[in-house]
C-alpha cells in the first residue's frame, strides 16, 4: 500500500561541490511523481539510527546518485569521488541516509552547533516548506557531530539568529560508520555513511505539515 508524506519540502544533500537538488520530496505513491524528486520510502517499523544502513527500509528505497550542479557539471567536470543518497519516513522522524566516497575522511571539530563546512567533511541538507520562507540548514559529519540553523526568510541571511539552533539539537539523531581513519592524512580511506534522524515534531512546529495525503 502506497503511502504518501504531505510535507513537499526541498531538500538539498551537499558535499564537496556534489548535490542532489530536487524540486520537492514525495513518498512512493501510485501515481506518478513530478520529477525532479526524491521519493521518500515509508518505513513500517522505526529506524535504527547506527550508521550501518542495514534496515528494512534501506533495502527498498531508491538510490540516488551525487551529481554536480547543472553549471557546474556544464564546464566538463566530473565526480573524482561519488556518493549516494536514500530518504525515509515514519510517523516520528524524517530519516537521511548517505554513502560518501572518500579517500581522506576529515573533520577537524569536535563539538555541535558549529560550521561544520569549514573544517572538513559533512553532509549538509536543506530543509524548505514549499509554502513558507523558512528553511533548515542541518550538518552531519563523520565524527557524529550535529548542527542546525533555521533562517527565518531571506531578509534575516547572516544575521546572528539565524545561528541559533533552529530545532532540539537533542533531539536529532545520527550515526556514522567509517571505513578508514578519521583525520588521518597518511593512509588511504574508503568510504563514511551517516543516518540521520530529523524530528516531525520540529518540521512541524511552525505550522507546517507532514502526514498522510488521501491521494
Amino acid at each position: 500500500m502506497g503511502k504518501t508524506i504531505r510535507i513537499f519540502l526541498l531538500p538539498v544533500i551537499l558535499i564537496s561541490g556534489c548535490s542532489i537538488t530536487p524540486r520537492r520530496l514525495v513518498s512512493e505513491r501510485k501515481t506518478q511523481i513530478i520529477s525532479p524528486a526524491i521519493v521518500a520510502k515509508y518505513s513500517e517499523s522505526p529506524v535504527l539510527i547506527d550508521g550501518k544502513l542495514d534496515d528494512t527500509v534501506w533495502k527498498i528505497a531508491p538510490v540516488y546518485k551525487l551529481a554536480f550542479s547543472r553549471d557546474i557539471e556544464s564546464k566538463g567536470n566530473i565526480i573524482q569521488e561519488g556518493g549516494e543518497v536514500q530518504v525515509a519516513w515514519d510517523e516520528g522522524y524524517l530519516y537521511i541516509g548517505v554513502k560518501f566516497n572518500d579517500s581522506d575522511i576529515v573533520q577537524e571539530s569536535d563539538k555541535d552547533q558549529d560550521h561544520h563546512y569549514r573544517k572538513g567533511d559533512l553532509v549538509e541538507i536543506f530543509l524548505k516548506p514549499e509554502a513558507n520562507t523558512w528553511y533548515w540548514e542541518i550538518y552531519g559529519t563523520p565524527n557524529n557531530k550535529k548542527t542546525v540553523f533555521w533562517f527565518p526568510g531571506r531578509g534575516r541571511l547572516g544575521l546572528p539568529g539565524c545561528y541559533e539552533p533552529g530545532m532540539e539539537l537533542k533531539d536529532i539523531l545520527i550515526a556514522t560508520q567509517i571505513k578508514g581513519t578519521l583525520n588521518n592524512w597518511k593512509d588511504i580511506d574508503e568510504y563514511w555513511m551517516i543516518e540521520m534522524a530529523i524530528p516531525v515534531k520540529e518540521l512541524t512546529k511552525y505550522g507546517d505539515t507532514f502526514g498522510l495525503c488521501s491521494n
